[in-house]
């Protein structure tokens, strides 16, 4: 279209989206930096698509992590988590293969506060 017959009602719109991830809290969870750069991303985006109640659910298997360490018990909750979105709403790779090894030793892995 000639620059003569083109209208614009309104201008564009532009926007950036961006994520860092907190490296404090996530070697304090995981023992290392898991979500990172696109996956982290990724995570944000999946949280919010939770189901309200779901994300509760998630949210507490975070917190009993942090509570707990990386033992057995929170272990088997995040497989169960793992298992129940795994249709519908997979988790993100990095995290996905992070419950792979979560407590697997059976030793509870402490966490400083």
């Amino acid at each position: 279209v000639a620059a003569e017959r083109r209208t614009t009602i309104t201008p564009p719109v532009y926007y950036a989206a961006w994520s860092e991830p907190d490296i404090g809290v996530q070697t304090r969870l995981f023992g290392k930096v898991v979500l990172f750069s696109e996956s982290l991303a990724e995570y944000g985006i999946w949280c919010e698509m939770l189901p309200a109640e779901a994300r509760i659910r998630w949210d507490q298997a975070l917190d009993e992590l942090e509570q707990e360490g990386q033992s057995l018990a929170v272990r088997k909750r995040l497989l169960a988590l793992r298992e129940e979105f795994a249709k519908d709403r997979p988790l993100p790779k990095p995290l996905d293969g992070w419950i792979d090894v979560c407590g697997k030793s059976g030793e509870r892995v402490a966490r400083e506060p």
